[in-house]
């Protein structure tokens, strides 16, 4: 997620040139598959335990009923 927003923000945002602007959409696209590809690698190497990981955490952005989470703990809030 932090890589997708400093690349939006660097390449198309604050220094968009042709370049940037088309290169972005296909860099998360291979990002993306990338991370796919590894996940199976972990599956089979880690079963379960890592099924159970992959329902409980989200490969790039928080569900739905998380963003609140995920801003009291990036407050200090909760503890």
């Amino acid at each position: 997620m932090g890589l997708f927003i400093g690349l939006f923000g660097e390449g198309v945002v604050h220094w968009p040139t042709l370049f940037s602007v088309g290169l972005f959409p296909i860099i998360v696209l291979a990002y993306g598959l990338l991370a796919r590809s590894e996940e199976k690698r972990v599956v089979e190497q880690f079963g379960e335990e890592y099924r159970d990981y992959q329902r409980r955490v989200p490969m790039f952005f928080p569900r739905k009923g998380q963003w609140r989470l995920l801003l009291k703990s990036s407050r200090g809030e909760g503890d």
